[in-house]
């Protein structure tokens, strides 16, 4: 989902904007949704690469963790973004989705405005797992830690409730907003570490 692209910007700027395609906001919405689920700049590279391969378009991009420039077409009547990124983190299964997407974009077995659509819908989707192993999963990474660096039982119980309270502060981030979801697993590591030193 992200914040909403600047306005679209015809190359030369003295030409006449360039009306947005199904196949541009395609490549925008997916280039977007892989940066922001976590997908290294190299790796999102190589998808738009293969996108615009699938969609039989010339395509200039430039990446970076936050921010990406697409254009896509050619001379006065390219269409060019330039998107402002909040990357969420790392969450593979969505980007296990987006690729799965991008395989049945290649093998045209879906048009751009369809598979545009299952790109929004893959990035709305709630998480898919439940809070319980959620919580369970950070608590025992945190005592695991505890117990690789020589802790006593003491030492393994603390790590285990910082590691619950961590897991339930990211796990209140998800699906947020992009700016509150950012900020909550550092809530929870000020109150882990508030914790820790009293």
């Amino acid at each position: 989902m992200g914040p909403a692209p600047l306005a679209p910007v015809s190359a030369p700027a003295s030409g006449p904007f360039a009306e947005p395609t199904p196949t541009a906001e395609l490549l925008e919405r997916l280039a977007t949704a892989l940066l922001e689920l976590g997908l290294p700049v190299h790796r999102l590279e190589e998808a738009v690469e293969r996108l615009a391969r699938a969609l039989r378009v010339s395509v200039d991009f430039v990446g970076a963790p936050t921010s990406l420039i697409l254009a896509v077409g050619e001379g006065e009547r390219a269409v060019v973004r330039v998107v402002r990124v909040q990357p969420r983190g790392a969450d593979f299964a969505r980007l296990h989705d987006l690729y799965a997407l991008v395989g049945q974009i290649e093998r045209r077995e879906l048009g751009p405005t369809e598979a545009c659509q299952r790109v929004m819908a893959i990035v709305a989707s709630p998480t898919r797992y439940p809070w319980l192993p959620w919580l369970l999963a950070h608590g025992m990474l945190s005592a695991s830690a505890a117990v690789l660096l020589g802790g006593g039982v003491l030492e393994v119980a603390v790590a285990g409730a910082l590691g619950l309270v961590l897991g339930g502060g990211t796990r209140l981030g998800d699906g947020a907003h992009a700016h509150s979801g950012n900020l909550s697993p550092a809530r929870a590591a000020a109150v882990a570490s508030a914790v820790a030193y009293s």
